[in-house]
């Protein structure tokens, strides 16, 4: 993961800096990157004003929902989910909203597993636990929500009235960034390749990104909400103009592009798999 930081002087007169940083990033790092995104800017301080990323790992908990058919692509599931057993020790961890930035915005649609892990937490992993745990301590004082960071692991199984049986948990969207956490989600340049098992989670992160951006920018009535398309057709014609202007900031502020093959970033030859295209674009947003 890269992170560039330019720091201006707001006026003359005053000492303190506010820092514009951007961070980019590919796979764990646009992870990474991505979770800094949406948690380090806070509307009036110094935070991340942009973010790019290729190929963002941002849902460690759907990696195993669907095999792709393609053989490279498989053998690169495989990998994954590999790496994810690696990674975390339990798997509570992946389904924690900082390690699986796409949940701050949507709940994972699936009960935790039970750990096979036994023994208590290193003295590392406890003290990640408890960075995370006084984190949301800080956001629930301001913003008087209920606590995310276990909704995937204290939501109930929902018993089937008619044979006893239990059905999944669904995904269900959350309202991120809640209004009284100051934040401000900055724009995002997303890209992914078509034969990468990575793509659905590129695409699936600008549409909630998007989202969350129509949420907060629009004032009136109709916009507080993502309107379905039956709600769109029964507004008037003013209030369809600026739906549809709002429709295309949010596609402006989160760029999807997606490239040929796996789309990795590399920094030989011509074929660079849009590495250049995301620095121009961070050099833009920080020019």
């Amino acid at each position: 993961m890269f992170i560039l930081s330019i720091s201006t002087t707001p006026s003359q007169g005053r000492a303190d800096h506010v820092g514009r940083i951007a961070v980019s990033g590919e796979l764990i790092g646009g992870g990474l990157a991505a979770m800094l995104a949406v948690t380090e800017c806070r509307i009036g301080e110094a935070g991340v004003v942009a973010a790019a990323l290729n190929n963002p790992i941002v849902d460690w908990v759907g990696m195993d929902d669907e095999r792709n058919s393609h053989l490279a692509a498989g053998e690169m599931q495989d990998l994954l989910l590999s790496t994810r057993n690696k990674l975390f020790k339990r798997p509570g961890h992946y389904f924690d909203s900082f390690a699986s930035p796409l949940l701050f915005f949507r709940s994972p649609g699936r009960d935790v597993p039970k750990s096979s892990a036994s023994g208590p937490l290193d003295d590392l992993e406890h003290l990640a636990y408890l960075e995370r745990e006084d984190f949301f301590r800080q956001q629930l004082a301001l913003s008087a929500i209920p606590n995310r960071l276990h909704d995937a692991e204290t939501q109930e199984v929902e018993d089937d009235s008619g044979g006893g049986k239990t059905k999944s948990p669904r995904k269900t969207s959350k309202r991120y960034p809640s209004p009284s956490l100051g934040l401000k989600i900055p724009p995002f340049h997303i890209s992914s390749g078509s034969l990468c098992p990575l793509s659905e989670q590129a695409d699936e992160m600008a549409q909630l990104l998007r989202k969350s951006f129509l949420r907060t920018a629009q004032t009136s009535d109709f916009g507080r909400k993502v309107l379905l398309p039956e709600e769109i057709s029964k507004l008037n014609d003013e209030e369809k103009l600026e739906r549809q202007a709002l429709v295309a900031e949010a596609y402006e502020m989160v760029e999807l592009v997606q490239g040929e093959g796996e789309g990795f970033w590399r920094c030989d030859g011509e074929a660079d798999g849009g590495l250049r295209g995301a620095v121009a674009w961070l050099r833009d947003r920080l020019g």
